[in-house]
């Protein structure tokens, strides 16, 4: 097993009363770092299941998990290559909510990237309203429509039900394939939309330009839910591939307004 941190015992550095977990290497263990009873523990910036050289070497269990444990951030870290899930968050007979996971590089797990885990384990289905209870609360993922190259970057659309008049931060992340689950991985972060707060229905929409150059098309992007209030955080959504931006050209060659057809020289580009 690599990193324990089980009803407040002292791993690594302490921090505020709290177990900072940072800057580790972590791999051919049994499982990455479990988290057991304890809480606010802060998991940040660590390879797990990766060597120096970021190569993928794994791990039988999870990369993190979090079993009756709340207020937690997983941050920033490196984690590939486990038998199990990227991130477990299981209740365990207790409560394991507020759980906080961003900017985290996650891919090549054979679970999921990140599951919320009520039985059977795998992916949790959205509900209307998102007023089920459980592991982060089982916070809705987004559902995305969009992805599509603009300009320097990529424009993601989508939608996220969940509880009414709750402010919530969508992070994406681009992934070369999709998980075989059609939900996630996260491999890289990408951006986020901020500031998306829902409706009396629980309903918000996003359309958020990403990056600093168009994704590749075919690329896979995925993205969670996370609500500001409670540091709840969502599984991965489904995948949505990237796609070639559509260049229109317009002709006017008589400069009357009125497009014609497509003589040299006279082609303007749009879009």
């Amino acid at each position: 097993r690599g990193v324990v941190t089980k009803y407040a015992t002292t791993i690594g550095t302490v921090k505020a009363g709290s177990n900072a977990v940072r800057e580790n290497l972590i791999t051919d263990n049994a499982s990455g770092v479990v988290i057991s009873g304890a809480a606010s523990q802060e998991i940040e910036l660590n390879r797990i299941g990766v060597n120096a050289a970021g190569d993928v070497l794994g791990q039988l269990g999870a990369g993190v998990s979090i079993s009756n444990s709340s207020g937690n951030s997983i941050i920033g870290n490196t984690i590939a290559g486990h038998a199990d899930t990227g991130i477990l968050v299981d209740e365990f007979g207790g409560d394991a909510i507020g759980n906080l996971i961003r900017f985290n590089s996650i891919e090549h797990n054979t679970g999921l990237g990140i599951d919320l885990a009520p039985e059977p384990r795998g992916v949790t289905p959205n509900d209307p309203g998102d007023a089920d209870v459980g592991a982060n609360n089982l916070q809705n993922f987004p559902v995305l429509t969009s992805a599509t190259q603009e300009g320097t970057g990529t424009r993601i659309v989508g939608t996220v039900n969940s509880t009414p008049n709750t402010a919530l931060t969508i992070d994406f992340y681009s992934n070369a394939a999709c998980d075989p689950s059609g939900f996630g991985e996260g491999a890289t972060p990408i951006g986020s939309a901020i500031g998306i707060v829902t409706d009396e229905q629980g309903n918000a929409g996003f359309s958020q330009l990403v990056g600093v150059a168009p994704l590749a098309p075919t690329t896979q992007v995925t993205a969670t839910a996370v609500n500001v209030q409670t540091s709840d955080t969502s599984e991965f959504s489904a995948c949505v591939e990237v796609e070639q931006a559509i260049n229109v050209y317009t002709v006017d060659s008589s400069a009357d307004g009125t497009p014609d057809g497509c003589e040299p020289g006279a082609c303007t580009k749009s879009g």
